[in-house]
């Protein structure tokens, strides 16, 4: 894998940012540094690299890596990919997703796509990505930032090395697409105090019968599971989500209550005690990030970092990659935050009234219903609703 040669790079990052002048013999720095590599810092980075600007992605994990959030591709996370010359590549390895199949409280619904949208799992979609980033010019450090300064230049980095060593970058700009928690945001002073937010519990399941190209969506009061179908046969992403209230009353035994949970919300038609767990199981949560802004003198934030879309509603990588490739144009233009922050405002707002209109449904069993029927009379509701979670 490809690594930077880091001249601008400092050992013992917590003393340098106590003092200050051990930066003044740096004497190069990477022009650009995105913090983290998903989809949309590597997307971020392909479109500056092509560009011809120095980048350089800091990323904890090694590739390829395990994550089973956002392993759904809409159609406008295909745009992306066809725009990044990648979209054939993805749809090959896919599993093709004609549409959901919806049960709430009693009452079922069939929502079929116009055109497929497609399933993959990220271990293999965020490795392409990222490999696509290094070809066109980007370039690589495993370690993960812990601290974020501004200074003289622009930005000061620490982070530790994948040998635990301490170090420091100095960056004229910062990207931060480090997700959900994200330390750029936190540590520049952008992200917003929040409370609430849902938690996931799933992996990857092996030996479903009957899966016939759609997700399956069950909703409960506070709670919903979300079976998306895999390219192998008869495996599928597995998602539990239920607020922290319900997460709170369960005890350590997080497979028997996921036994119980799933057999209730599916009438027991996809207990999820009857298929094989691969790999480990995957808790995370709080699922909830709020900024105060998205970019600011310098610093953008882009994906998840900068403001989080309820997954229910499957947009969240064609958000990532368009926020990725936004902030990557925005970069050569004149007044380029305000620029972004635009752009930004645009993308986001309409996907977060669809997260709240879902975050209605999940927590009102009386408005679920109601929608329910609302969405088998009224066409025009269906297909707004298609069009937003099918990206068209």
């Amino acid at each position: 894998m490809k690594r930077w040669p880091l001249p601008g790079v400092r050992a013992g990052a917590s003393r340098a940012f106590e003092k200050r002048r051990s930066f003044a013999c740096c004497s190069a720095m990477p022009e650009i540094v995105i913090v983290g590599a998903g989809p949309a810092g590597s997307t971020c980075a392909a479109e500056l690299a092509r560009a011809g600007r120095e980048v350089l992605l800091v990323e904890r994990a090694a590739f390829p890596r395990t994550k089973v959030c956002g392993e759904y591709l809409n159609a406008a996370a295909q745009r992306e990919l066809d725009r990044g010359g990648l979209a054939d590549a993805v749809g090959h390895l896919a599993q093709p997703i004609r549409g959901i199949a919806l049960s709430a409280h009693g009452m079922k619904m069939i929502f079929d796509f116009a055109s497929p949208a497609w399933s993959l799992p990220r271990s293999r979609f965020d490795a392409l990505l990222l490999e696509h980033a290094l070809g066109t010019g980007a370039k690589m450090q495993r370690g993960q930032v812990h601290d974020v300064r501004r200074s003289e230049a622009g930005f000061l980095i620490a982070f530790r090395d994948d040998s635990g060593l301490e170090r420091i970058l100095e960056s004229e700009f910062l990207i931060g697409a480090d997700g959900i928690g994200s330390v750029v945001a936190r540590k520049l002073g952008h992200a917003r105090s929040s409370q609430g937010g849902r938690f996931a519990i799933g992996g990857h399941f092996r030996g479903f019968e009957r899966l016939d190209g759609r997700i399956e969506m069950y909703i409960g009061r506070k709670k919903y599971f979300a079976i998306n179908p895999l390219p192998q046969e008869g495996e599928a992403n597995v998602m539990l989500v239920m607020d922290r209230e319900v997460m709170r009353a369960w005890s350590d035994d997080l497979q028997a209550h996921m036994a119980r949970e799933t057999r209730t919300l599916t009438a027991n038609t996809r207990p999820i005690d009857s298929v094989e767990l691969l790999g480990k199981r995957v808790a995370v949560g709080p699922l909830r990030q709020r900024t105060k802004t998205v970019a600011d003198r310098g610093a953008f934030l882009v994906g998840d970092a900068a403001g989080f879309v309820d997954p229910f509603t499957g947009q969240g990588v064609a958000l990532a990659m368009q926020t990725g490739r936004a902030a990557a144009a925005a970069l050569s233009q004149p007044r380029a935050e305000a620029r972004y922050r635009a752009v930004h405002r645009a993308l986001f707002t309409e996907r977060k009234r669809v997260g709240a209109f879902v975050g209605l449904l999940v927590k009102s069993p009386f408005l679920a219903r109601l929608a329910a029927r609302w969405l088998q009379t009224d066409e025009r509701l269906r297909t707004f609703l298609i069009r937003k979670v099918s990206g068209i």
